[in-house]
């Protein structure tokens, strides 16, 4: 089997590998900090780098930055749309670009550990706390990464179609047609 073949059959393996090390990933560090500085613990909290990085115990109810806290049944829902959505959009792009395919890995790795916690344990375990930015939690992160990641695949996606456009637009049989849009031409 020659090199990439394997992928090129199952376009859906790269971005399942990143999702499944990203959702165990996430898993075992929220059992860690239940286990260390959840319920029941003597405290709740441990400095990393002293008031600017720690670690603190906080159950969330709501989505990112603690938005739509206690709306229940509605934030998986979101959770599970948002993933369906993604799905969707990776069969239409497919593995075209390993921006993309990674991007997509983190961001159902992500979404899959919050759900697993939303739906074991009615919340999110957040623990890592930055300065005076909210707490958030390993799958966060990944989410995060994997926006950017998809944000750099498209601009770097339309950029490079934007040259090829305006080849196009300025060669002889599109001005021929009529259709330029140009004014200058």
């Amino acid at each position: 089997m020659q090199p990439g073949a394997f992928w090129a059959r199952s376009p859906f393996a790269f971005p399942a590998i990143v999702a499944a090390v990203v959702a165990g990933a996430d898993q075992v560090t929220k059992w860690l900090v239940l286990r260390s500085l959840g319920p029941g613990n003597a405290t709740a909290e441990r400095e990393i780098l002293g008031s600017l990085v720690s670690l603190h115990y906080v159950e969330n109810t709501g989505v990112a930055f603690g938005f739509l806290q206690g709306q229940g049944v509605l934030v998986p829902v979101l959770a599970m749309a948002v993933v369906a959505f993604l799905l969707r959009m990776y069969r239409r792009v497919g593995s075209a670009s390993a921006w993309f395919a990674v991007g997509s890995g983190l961001i159902f790795g992500g979404a899959i550990g919050n759900l697993v916690d939303r739906l074991r344990l009615g919340f999110v375990v957040d623990f890592i706390r930055v300065a005076s930015w909210p707490t958030f939690n390993l799958a966060d992160s990944a989410i995060t990464l994997g926006v950017m990641a998809l944000a750099w695949w498209y601009w770097r996606d339309s950029t490079r179609d934007q040259p090829r456009n305006a080849e196009l637009a300025h060669s002889p049989a599109y001005q021929e047609r009529g259709t330029c849009q140009d004014p200058d031409h």
